[in-house]
């Protein structure tokens, strides 16, 4: 569900559309420019002191033809999920989603493509 809610934000900020510039899990590699939201290896954790409230991070990831325009997506893209105090989406509380990392280049992809990812660590109440 957090994903789609930061999924919702890039496409109210302007990025594309979800299924063609903005996707969850997994972008196809028919895509040459857009952007990705997904969990990274580690999940995120449960706090059980606390009950329902998750923190963590996801990885967003950025892709286009070039490293200038790749890591200036994943930048601006990073910028737009900046949450610094608590609002509530959908049936979400929202701590801070905040960037926890500069974009990290990836090599060439076999299309010739370059990818940035970007780590976002959140915390959230469900």
């Amino acid at each position: 569900m957090i994903l789609e809610i930061l999924a919702n934000k890039l496409e109210e900020a302007g990025f594309g559309k979800k299924g063609k510039d903005i996707f969850i899990n997994s972008m196809p590699v028919q895509c040459h420019e857009g952007l990705l939201v997904r969990q990274t290896w580690e999940g995120l954790e449960l706090d059980w002191e606390l009950p329902g409230t998750h923190t963590g991070g996801i990885a967003l990831i950025s892709r286009a033809s070039k490293f200038p325009k790749a890591n200036d997506l994943a930048s601006r893209a990073a910028d737009a999920l900046t949450v610094t105090s608590a609002v509530e989406i959908d049936d979400i509380l929202l701590h801070y989603a905040r960037p926890a990392t500069s974009p990290i280049p990836y090599p060439q992809t076999d299309g010739g493509y370059v990818e940035c990812a970007t780590r976002i660590d959140l915390c959230f109440v469900v």
